[in-house]
């Protein structure tokens, strides 16, 4: 709904008493009663009361924090799905199902080498288990994007897929410039993904092969 923003105007009303006030002025008379100016009040009052009534309605609603949670980007709960690599879905106390999205990484897509490994490695690192998510933004896809650490654990999750090779560190979103080196750290170790020659980032992957063309045969899944 195209809700149109709330106007109203006192200045008319003030106006006409001003202009009869230093009309008798001039005069050296009392001010002559304005038949309409009860009238004027009453719409002043009428306008203010509504002024009021738009502000308590309008003002004060403002969302809720998703899922009830009293710590703005923050989220917690139990993993119940793991999508790929870097995809996850956790219900939280109130039983409601969020989608995050493991910030500054990204793991292989579907179809592409090595997805298969890294689902598995997020699903055991996560499935079944309660974690915490420091936000860090909503995609364009209403997931939020974040740093997940597991309960009881110290070290993210993000930075553990990074550290087994199942998954490029995510440059153009990154925040932490330090995760790099967990990636070259890998990479030299020629662990998971890094066990091919060259293996193709996700991002040139996804431009490569648009939603919809046919999975290529892919060996290390």
């Amino acid at each position: 709904m195209n809700m149109q923003p709330f106007r109203f105007d006192l200045v008319p009303a003030i106006q006409i008493n001003q202009t009869n006030v230093a009309k008798a002025t001039e005069k050296g008379t009392q001010p002559t009663p304005d038949p309409n100016r009860g009238r004027e009040t009453g719409k002043v009052r009428f306008a203010c009361f509504v002024a009021v009534i738009a502000v308590i309605i309008f003002g004060t609603a403002a969302p809720a924090a998703r899922g009830g949670e009293s710590v703005p980007g923050m989220l917690s709960g139990r993993v119940v799905r793991v999508a790929d690599g870097d995809t996850l879905t956790l219900r939280d106390g109130h039983g409601e199902r969020i989608i995050v999205r493991l910030a500054e990484i990204d793991a292989p897509e579907h179809c592409q080498p090595f997805n298969q490994r890294s689902r598995a490695s997020l699903t055991e690192l996560t499935l079944n288990r309660r974690i915490t998510v420091k936000v860090l933004d909503i995609d364009r896809y209403g997931r939020s994007v974040g740093r997940v650490t597991v309960e009881g654990e110290s070290e993210t999750v993000n930075r553990i897929q990074l550290r087994r090779g199942l998954a490029w560190f995510y440059a153009r979103y990154a925040r932490d410039k330090s995760l790099r080196l967990l990636e070259r750290e890998a990479a030299r170790a020629k662990l998971g993904l890094w066990a091919e020659k060259s293996p193709t980032p996700p991002w040139d992957w996804r431009r490569q092969h648009p939603r919809g063309t046919r999975c290529p045969a892919v060996a290390g899944s």
